[in-house]
């Protein structure tokens, strides 16, 4: 099963734009007007659809980009996001599942050896924890090392995969891409490099220290991802969010995959 959904995300098509599938891209997605607008890639030399994005490893522009993955040695975009979150998951479950085995297979051995009551009776260990469980680790050290070993390296990995899974999970739930949330973030400090620009005094005839100061006092700090509030700090109203199901039924059930039944519908309409 992890085989298979490597390849499928390696192999499937991320959503490549090109001229004969370009108009299709187009109607998927409004421009925002900030972090999209309007413009011709200049590589493809086709119009560029919101939300995709030119990769220079690919050379192809990729509709709802979120990033060229490095493990898989393609781009993760529009069509292939379902089988690259997919992946995650499986192998979060693979993981934990091995780790869960490992540990069981050495409180097995415990148990079959009476290794607590070999400590308590024969040698007489405290049964408190404190006492048992440098010993018990000693014990496991001595005879499963290699067992032990990889169940650290299962619960680190398990944790990673985690972690990135419920990062690209929280990006899904929300509508937004890992590209987008970049773009955002160097929206907003150009924003504020902007504003530092036109609210600040002449520096030419102030001390190091002293335009400093000035530059920590006028720098501002600008929340993420939601609108202009009453003190007129930048935010982001995310127009492509449109409720947690619609963005998961987006996601893995992409528009793209939907087009042929859209254009079967609209053949029997017009010639019905």
């Amino acid at each position: 099963m992890g085989l298979l959904l490597f390849l499928l995300t390696s192999f499937s098509d991320p959503g490549f734009v090109s001229s004969s599938n370009v108009s299709d891209y187009l109607a998927m997605f409004p421009y925002d007007g900030v972090l999209y607008e309007e413009k011709i890639c200049s590589t493809c030399n086709i119009p560029r659809p919101p939300r995709s994005k030119h990769c220079s490893i690919c050379g192809h522009c990729v509709a709802r980009f979120d990033h060229h993955c490095g493990w898989t040695n393609t781009c993760i975009g529009e069509n292939n996001l379902r089988y690259f979150m997919a992946f995650l998951f499986w192998h979060c479950y693979l993981c934990l599942y091995a780790a869960f085995v490992i540990a069981a297979v050495i409180v097995g051995e415990m148990k079959r050896k009476n290794l607590v009551r070999l400590l308590t009776v024969y040698y007489g260990i405290g049964s408190n924890f404190q006492e048992l469980a440098p010993l018990i680790f000693q014990w496991v050290l001595a005879f499963h090392g290699e067992q032990l070993m990889l169940l650290l390296f299962l619960g680190i990995i398990s944790l990673l995969l985690m972690g990135f899974s419920g990062y690209h999970l929280y990006l899904i739930i929300i509508n937004t891409t890992t590209n987008e949330t970049l773009k955002w973030e160097n929206y907003k400090r150009l924003k504020a490099e902007r504003v530092n620009t036109h609210e600040m005094p002449d520096d030419t005839s102030l001390s190091t220290v002293e335009v400093a100061k000035k530059r920590s006092k006028h720098s501002c700090s600008i929340p993420f991802f939601t609108r202009r509030n009453s003190q007129n700090k930048l935010q982001r109203e995310n127009i492509y969010d449109r409720g947690i199901l619609q963005n998961l039924a987006e996601v893995f059930f992409p528009r793209s995959s939907r087009l042929w039944w859209q254009d079967l519908t609209l053949f029997k309409v017009k010639y019905s």
